[in-house]
């Protein structure tokens, strides 16, 4: 005997789609739509400058550090990387500095 309310066959997992869509408020057709469809050359400007921006703020002046201590200023680049910051940031503050003479160190 079937329980009342489930769905076997063919059709149950379209039904688990459709009971996630409801519990989610996101159906799939809409969310594709959003992404491909309806966004212009301004949206995806915006988009970027939210992006980029940010990312200029961190990584530039992480960069600049790195390369007075004598490392790469890539590694700067490693700073927009959650985690990885920190371990950059100990990288930094434990490691023997190329650019300082020898006494220094």
């Amino acid at each position: 005997m079937r329980r009342p309310g489930t769905v076997t066959g063919e059709n149950a997992d379209h039904y688990r789609a459709c009971e996630w869509t409801a519990a989610t408020g996101l159906a799939l057709n809409s969310w594709r739509a959003l992404m491909f469809g309806s966004i212009g050359v301004p949206e995806l400007v915006v988009i970027l400058l939210i992006a980029v921006v940010p990312l200029a703020l961190v990584a530039w002046p992480a960069g600049r550090i790195c390369q007075r201590i004598g490392f790469s200023p890539w590694l700067g680049l490693v700073a927009v990387i959650p985690i990885a910051n920190l371990v950059l940031l100990w990288f930094v503050a434990l490691a023997n500095w190329p650019a300082l003479p020898p006494g220094q160190r």
